[in-house]
Order: structure tokens, then C-alpha cells, then sequence
């Protein structure tokens, strides 16, 4: 791995932190279970605020890196690999070890996951990769100004509207789990890595704002409800376009595009442990998984209610790390299959290396 970015692999460290976090408030019923009017509900919502960022935070580091880097079908293939093999992995498992009977349409997703959606970051993500060289050549054909005009209207169309006038399904179909707004993220990354200049001495305002975003998203919740305001969603600021979020999301990206991390020892766990945040994802978000995982989760919070805040840290830290050494055994896995030599393989080779060279003409 490059050490272009060990701030950055870190960043993608603690973001599956957060999901594992928001899932378990989600899955673990934590939220629904808790008034943002009481102090503890306050501050379960406010974890909630802290840890949303996330998904918008990785498509901005996808098209941070990418908005300058050729087509590269490895890229697609890498992440469809992965989603393959542990869609057919856990459905396997939980078939032939505890029979969930499952219907031909189960066994059709499982089989093709990225077409049928069985992990939905995945399908908008491959989509997005797809979409990006014809990005690229957009960005790159926009003067400054006029970048500056499309991202003030990204902004305003599909973030503060779609905010203020909750949902606009029209601009923003999916609530922000769609291509459109991957789009947007994407155009949001590219003009950082055009026009932004890093600005180490101003990082810890980011990382402030990153706060002030987040706590405003509670903060509105529990004046919602305290004064009984029915017109709008108590949690309307909770959603990926969401302009608080998207502030909140590109200022915790800046804070650690800033971030200088000299320590060997902290920069050797970055590194071992980043590159199997994807397989974190798509070992514990697997359907047939999914459920199985935060049953058991739930019951280990109801045995424990005293010491529900140590268990609402320790937890996602003890999956991150167990599907962290999973997904480790998984890199080994395909190290060796790679190293197998097959006819057809350069066959292969050459078909993509055509599709790259096209989609990269100038």
C-alpha cells in the first residue's frame, strides 16, 4: 500500500467504526429506544449525528483519488470479487449449517449480488466507478468559475432544498442512497482535489465544525420534540444529503486530509487493519448474516443494561477487529488462487486492457 495516505487509511478506519456504530444503535434498537428529551437518549442521538458522515466520507475518498487516475477495470473487478465471495460464503454457511430455507429469488441474489443489489454500497459504488472516467472529462473540461457554479448548485438543488423540502424525490430519489447523490459527493471530492489547499494550521477548525454540524443535527431533534413541532420529521437533518451532514462529512474529510501521522508503530495498525475495512462491511451487512448478528448483539444488551455505554463502545471495536482477521484469511485466500495460472486468464487481460484504453481516451 502507498504511503500516500495513512491519514486517510485512518480516516477509512474509524468510518467503519461509525457504521458498525450506527448499525448497532439500529439493529441493536438503541434508538428507537431512546428520547432525545433525557440525557442518555440525548447522547445515543447525538452518537447517531457523529457517526452518519460515514458513507458520504468514503465516497469522497473514492472520488478524491479517483478524479485524477485512469479507468481501471481491476478496480471493479477487486470489489466484485470480494461482494461475490462472501455473498456465496455466508448463504453457503447458513443453508448447509443451520437450513434457512431459501427461495430461488434468495439463492439468485446471493449468487449475483452487484446486479440484484444485495449490498446496495456496492451497486451505487461499481456504478459510480463506471461513471467516472465520463466525470473526469467533465471536471476537466470546467474553468474554476464554472466548477464553482456547479458545485454551488449541487449544493443548493440536491442538499439544502432536498433538506428544507423533505423528501425531493424528483432531484434526489433514494434519500441519498442513490447514483444521483454519489454523483454529487463525487463532483464535491473532485473540486477538493482541484482547487483546495491544504491548510495543516486551520485543521482543528474542520474538525470543530465537524462537531458544530453534528450536534446542530441533535440539537434540532430534541427541539423538535421539546416543543412538539409536528410540520417537519423530528430527525429530518438525519439523511445523507442533509446540508449539516454534508458540511459535517466534508469537514471531518479535511481534517484528516490534513492530518500528519508520524508514529511507525500507529502507522504499521493503519495498515494492516484498513484494507479489510470493505470486508468488515460486507461480512456483517450480508442479509443472511445480518439478522443473526444483532439478535445475539440485542441479547447481550439486555443482560447487560447497566453497562449499555461501555458495551456501545466495546462492541463495534470487538466485530471490527474479529471480521477484520476473517477478511484477513479471505486476502490470503485469494493470494493464492491469483498465483494459479489459467488459459483463458490473458485472454481476459486483453479485453479489459482494451475497455481501459477506450474509456481513457482523451
Amino acid at each position: 500500500m502507498k504511503k500516500r495516505c495513512s491519514n486517510i487509511e485512518a480516516l477509512r478506519i474509524i468510518l467503519m467504526l461509525m457504521i458498525l456504530m450506527l448499525h448497532l444503535l439500529n439493529y441493536g434498537r438503541l434508538l428507537e429506544k431512546s428520547n432525545v428529551l433525557t440525557a442518555k437518549g440525548f447522547c445515543i442521538w447525538f452518537l447517531e449525528a457523529l457517526c452518519f458522515v460515514a458513507v458520504n466520507c468514503y465516497v469522497i475518498i473514492g472520488g478524491y483519488f479517483l478524479v485524477d487516475s485512469n479507468f481501471k477495470i481491476k478496480r471493479i473487478l477487486k470489489i466484485w470479487s470480494e461482494t461475490l465471495f462472501y455473498s456465496i460464503l455466508i448463504y453457503s454457511i447458513f443453508y448447509f449449517t443451520i437450513y434457512q430455507e431459501k427461495t430461488v429469488k434468495e439463492t439468485l441474489i446471493n449468487f449475483f449480488p452487484v446486479f440484484l443489489r444485495n449490498y446496495w454500497f456496492v451497486t451505487v459504488y461499481i456504478v459510480l466507478l463506471i461513471l467516472s472516467p465520463f466525470l473526469n472529462k467533465l471536471i476537466n473540461s470546467l474553468s474554476q468559475k464554472q466548477y464553482t457554479y456547479l458545485i454551488a448548485i449541487i449544493i443548493i438543488c440536491f442538499s439544502l432544498w432536498a433538506t428544507i423540502v423533505e423528501p425531493v424525490k424528483t432531484i434526489n430519489y433514494g434519500g441519498g442512497y442513490s447514483i444521483s447523490w454519489f454523483i454529487c459527493l463525487y463532483l464535491i471530492a473532485g473540486y477538493l482535489k482541484k482547487y483546495y489547499k491544504n491548510a495543516h494550521n486551520r485543521k482543528n477548525v474542520y474538525l470543530i465544525i465537524y462537531f458544530l454540524m453534528s450536534f446542530m443535527n441533535v440539537l434540532a431533534h430534541f427541539l423538535i420534540k421539546k416543543f412538539s413541532i409536528t410540520v417537519i420529521k423530528a430527525n429530518f437533518l438525519y439523511s445523507y444529503y442533509s446540508i449539516t451532514v454534508v458540511i459535517a462529512s466534508v469537514s471531518l474529510f479535511l481534517y484528516f486530509l490534513n492530518m500528519d501521522i508520524k508514529s511507525k508503530i500507529l502507522n504499521w495498525c493503519i495498515y494492516f487493519f484498513a484494507p479489510t475495512t470493505f470486508g468488515i462491511y460486507l461480512i456483517h451487512e450480508n442479509p443472511n448474516f445480518r439478522d443473526f448478528l444483532w439478535e445475539k448483539v440485542r441479547l447481550v444488551l439486555k443482560s447487560a443494561e447497566t453497562k449499555t455505554p461501555f458495551l456501545v463502545i466495546i462492541i463495534p471495536i470487538v466485530l471490527f477487529i474479529t471480521f477484520s482477521m476473517i477478511d484477513k484469511i479471505r486476502t490470503n485466500i485469494f493470494k493464492l488462487v491469483s498465483k494459479i495460472k489459467i488459459n483463458p486468464k490473458e485472454k481476459v487481460i486483453n479485453v479489459c486492457n482494451k475497455i481501459e484504453e477506450i474509456m481513457n481516451t482523451k
